[in-house]
């Protein structure tokens, strides 16, 4: 049933929720990895990418824990898989990692039916505000390359705020800019913790996208979908 009314603002993840990061991210690095020929310290990409992976989802789980800053997440997801082959060189992992976020930048692959959502979101009325951890020289680039930058209302970054999600700061922050009561905010991401527990903690709904469905028991999330389509029965 449709509840065009209960809700005036969505706040809305990005990575991976709107941008397709897994996809864009492995394209791009892929594409680093044969243009720094580092095939002449990996075997080949797949052994690279499952060092550095495994790696940067730690740093990532980390950097939103507040325990690193920026800077040791970019130099350390790149440091690691090098490090794992005897090599210790802080000056090739920076430019790899500089030339992976310009790459990645340029990745413009969407989560299905995100562009579709976007504009439905956006002709019924609702006020749509990204809220990110990205890096804020990263994001902002992404957002616009996206073709959905007409449609947001506002971008909160983290980096911008001060906290990370998913600290309450950064939510009163989003819920402030957006000048609506709580119950009329309503999250939408695909992290249980940053986004679901985040936004549940501050006292809002939320609406959990699982579309591996791993998570079909979460007591943080008010909805659960495995589509982008679903939210519309929703919102």
């Amino acid at each position: 049933m449709n509840m065009p009314h209960k809700y005036s603002t969505v706040l809305l993840d990005w990575d991976d929720t709107l941008w397709d990061f897994k996809h864009n991210a492995f394209v791009a690095l892929k594409e680093v990895f044969f243009r720094h020929q580092l095939t002449k310290y990996f075997a080949d990409f797949e052994s690279f990418y499952e060092l550095y992976e495994t790696h940067n989802k730690l740093l990532w789980k980390d950097y939103a824990a507040g325990k690193i800053d920026k800077d040791t997440l970019q130099r350390e997801r790149f440091m690691y898989p090098f490090r794992q082959k005897g090599v210790e060189d802080e000056r090739l992992a920076r430019s790899i990692g500089d030339d992976f976020l310009e790459t990645t930048i340029k990745q413009t692959g969407l989560v299905a039916y995100a562009r579709e959502l976007v504009e439905y979101l956006h002709t019924n009325g609702y006020q749509l505000i990204v809220l990110s951890n990205g890096f804020s020289e990263v994001q902002y680039r992404k957002i616009n390359a996206s073709g959905l930058a007409s449609y947001i209302d506002h971008i909160v970054l983290s980096e911008n705020v001060g906290v990370q999600k998913p600290d309450p700061q950064i939510y009163s922050y989003a819920v402030q800019l957006a000048n609506a009561p709580k119950e009329q905010v309503v999250m939408i991401g695909d992290n249980v913790e940053t986004d679901i527990k985040g936004a549940y903690d501050f006292g809002l709904d939320s609406i959990l996208f699982d579309p591996l469905q791993e998570h079909k028991d979460n007591p943080y999330a008010t909805y659960r979908v495995i589509g982008l389509k679903e939210i519309e029965n929703i919102l």
